[in-house]
């Protein structure tokens, strides 16, 4: 249904102003709503019976008048000039996006337009049969912080939880892409104007990633399957309620008879949108089923009354402008330090040894990998005054004698994450 009409019968109750412009003893009003939609039109009219009225819009783009009839072309703000008797009267109009959603392909463009950068959080649910998705982006400035968890049955029966954290970002004239969990890893480019080299990255490239979005697109390609791939638009049910929000529900389903005139493929496909008055994306709820080829009766052209869901899936995206954190949760530095702190030797260290880094490993701390071996180095060793303990020689660092150093140990990919390990030689 359409929802303009129903808008602006509230409109003029909210919004209808008069704009007074000279200090004159003989003041000329124009009259109207201060709000239009795009392709709305409005009559405006002037406190008093005025002839020769010439009217004028400060921007045509935006909105345009003749004879005091405003039609809204593109959102922007207005100034509508009425002149008269070498004087002037003007009327400020705010033009915003139409909140009449009534069709697939209206609605699709908005999607398209919707700009994640600016929502300062986002939450993202994605569930199926077998497997549970969440995560929650956090902005702040030109970085975002994800935290993900995964829940999925294996093809055993047994249930993995997958927990890990994401990091991407600037930090210190650097980017970091940052990863905790079952696979960690730390990448780190420098950040240049242009012409990136080898663990580079360009100040346009790293704009463009951090504004991609994420959520959005991984949801339209559900979507556009559900309803471009299987039904046609006149299957789709459209509900529109204005309130405090603009909520739009999309039902539909599909159906495949099979050759033998018996099995019936049948899935059902729903999704709300919620939308604030401005036309500002605030939320997405999709849900499919799937019946399976047996629960559809095709000689009453129904499902059977006690048919159950075989296979379903749902996406639900909260879009929010403030953010739940107050600051970015996690340091790049402070990460592989961490690490280090509860790293240890696998085996006791004993004069002879030679120290590779295959020897580091964590101590029941969860990600093991955060220590991949190929990617950390010792660089340097401390050794007390009195005597060498650790000796270093052609690349190999080996224990010459008992007693206490210091091992310094980096990323290779990111040479100023470095720590000290103390170790004991026995």
């Amino acid at each position: 249904m359409k929802i303009k009409n129903k808008f602006f019968i509230i409109l003029p109750l909210l919004l209808a102003s008069c704009n007074p412009i000279n200090n004159s003893n003989d003041i000329v009003e124009i009259q109207g709503n201060l709000q239009m939609e795009v392709n709305s039109t409005q009559q405006l009219t002037l406190s008093k019976e005025i002839d020769n009225v010439i009217w004028s819009s400060s921007n045509d783009f935006i909105a345009r008048v003749k004879n005091g009839l405003v039609t809204a072309y593109n959102v922007g703000n207005v100034i509508i000039e009425a002149k008269y008797d070498d004087k002037v009267a003007s009327f400020n109009i705010e033009v915003i996006k139409s909140l009449n959603i009534n069709s697939l392909n209206s609605l699709l463009s908005i999607l398209n337009e919707n700009n994640e950068a600016s929502y300062q959080e986002i939450h993202y649910i994605e569930q199926a049969s077998n497997s549970k998705t969440e995560e929650k982006l956090y902005r702040f400035n030109n970085n975002y912080y994800i935290d993900k968890k995964e829940d999925y049955v294996t093809a055993l029966g047994q249930q993995v939880k997958n927990n890990s954290q994401e990091f991407y970002g600037e930090y210190n004239d650097y980017c970091y892409d940052l990863n905790i969990g079952n696979n960690s890893y730390v990448n780190k480019k420098k950040i240049v104007e242009e012409n990136a080299q080898d663990n580079e990255i360009s100040k346009s490239d790293l704009n463009n990633k951090l504004n991609q979005s994420i959520y959005l697109n991984r949801f339209l390609t559900k979507f556009n399957e559900s309803y471009t791939g299987y039904v046609d638009t006149k299957d789709i049910i459209v509900e529109s309620v204005i309130d405090k929000d603009v909520k739009t529900k999309y039902t539909s389903f599909s159906k495949h008879v099979w050759d033998n005139k018996v099995n019936c493929d049948y899935k059902t496909f729903i999704s709300d949108f919620v939308f604030d008055l401005n036309g500002k994306l605030k939320s997405i709820d999709y849900q499919f089923n799937n019946y399976g080829d047996d629960q559809y009766n095709i000689e009453s052209d129904k499902l059977n009354d006690d048919a159950e869901v075989k296979e379903y899936s749902s996406v639900k995206i909260e879009f929010l402008d403030k953010n739940s954190l107050v600051a970015s949760p996690i340091v790049p530095t402070n990460y592989f330090v961490n690490e280090i702190k509860q790293a240890t030797y696998q085996n006791e260290i004993k004069v002879g040894d030679i120290l590779v880094n295959k020897n580091i490993k964590a101590n029941s701390y969860l990600p093991s990998t955060a220590l991949d071996y190929d990617n950390i180095e010792i660089y340097d060793v401390v050794n007390p005054s009195d005597r060498v303990v650790i000796s270093y020689e052609d690349g190999v660092y080996t224990a010459s004698s008992q007693g206490e150093a210091t091992l310094k140990i980096r990323m290779k990919n990111s040479l100023d994450v470095t720590y000290s390990l103390k170790v004991e030689v026995k």
